[in-house]
């Protein structure tokens, strides 16, 4: 039985998507359609969950912005959907079915259902919601009676209510969207603020080399990817030790290293890493670097919070 299920809701996405998701994914990923729509969704989705058993579920596709912080053309990760639709009344007289005490299922959360009416309407209801979609919740609650995870990635591809194709960017938000799928993140620990930096990074490359073993990844770790306030002469020795890279540009110092009582196995590795900071794979490992870490952080202090996780169906 495969570990993940990637679903995807119709055939030209798929088609869009299958040749990167073949390509990258683990060989025991099994790549689906779920169909159009809330109830070919739903009913494909427990179909496939109770033939195939998978560890995970992975829901990709377009969607349209409700919030214009998410850039059309790039791809989201929500952890949260909403429902649009199931409940009594319409337009602004709408009432959420949660709101009367009649859940989708016993137990679910109050955002499981949405009222009917255009974009506004919705936002108004969903001031968190970042975009509209059509099968996640469907998804999400077949996972939830599985008790599978889900994950839900979408590429936006327009803003809501815009209903002219010729604004829409559908290969460029495919395309967006299968690259945050296969991005795989091994290690995310969050550190006390007086911990030390080249301490921190020991450890987090160690725990991500074990994690990507446990999971079986054919690439283990391969590089070390730092800024110079994290360099430090057991760092780079870690990095030999390992077998990997060390892209970790080196402070100015007026001095000379003095090497006496110290081991030439750490004089190697300090000097041997010395020659990739100075390569053309540096930069480029260092742009990425910046653009899947630090770009986040500065959004997050500009913005005052992150863009919207919360998805209506």
């Amino acid at each position: 039985m495969p570990r993940h299920l990637i679903l995807i809701p119709t055939e030209p996405e798929r088609r869009l998507l299958a040749p990167r998701l073949a390509a990258i994914r683990p060989a025991d990923a099994a790549v689906e359609l779920c169909g159009f729509g809330i109830v070919a969704a739903a009913a494909r989705t427990a179909q496939l969950l109770a033939a195939l058993r998978p560890e995970k579920v992975i829901l990709v596709g377009i969607a349209g912005r409700l919030d214009d912080r998410l850039a059309i053309g790039t791809a989201t990760l929500f952890d949260s959907v909403a429902c649009h639709g199931i409940g009594v009344g319409s337009g602004p007289a709408f009432i959420p079915a949660a709101t009367l005490g009649w859940r989708q299922w016993p137990g679910d959360s109050d955002d499981a259902d949405s009222g009917v009416g255009d974009v506004r309407f919705r936002k108004t209801i969903y001031p968190e919601a970042g975009a509209e979609e059509m099968e996640g919740f469907a998804v999400a609650l077949a996972c939830r009676r599985f008790r599978i995870p889900c994950t839900i990635v979408r590429g936006i591809s327009n803003t809501a209510g815009d209903r002219d194709k010729a604004h829409w960017r559908i290969s460029e938000s495919v395309e967006a969207t299968a690259a945050l799928d296969t991005d795989i993140v091994v290690e995310a620990t969050v550190h006390s603020d007086n911990a030390p930096d080249t301490q921190t990074t020991i450890d987090t490359a160690i725990d991500a080399a074990v994690n990507a073993e446990q999971v079986g990844m054919e690439n283990d770790l391969q590089a070390i990817v730092v800024d110079k306030g994290y360099r430090s002469t057991k760092v780079v020795a870690l990095a030999a030790d390992l077998g990997v890279r060390a892209y970790i540009p080196e402070r100015a110092s007026p001095n000379n290293r003095r090497w006496t009582h110290k081991a030439r196995a750490k004089q190697r590795a300090v000097y041997n890493a010395r020659r990739p900071t100075q390569s053309e794979r540096c930069r480029q490992v260092s742009r990425l670097r910046s653009e899947l870490t630090e770009r986040s952080f500065a959004y997050v202090c500009d913005m005052g919070r992150d863009e919207p996780r919360c998805a209506v169906s």
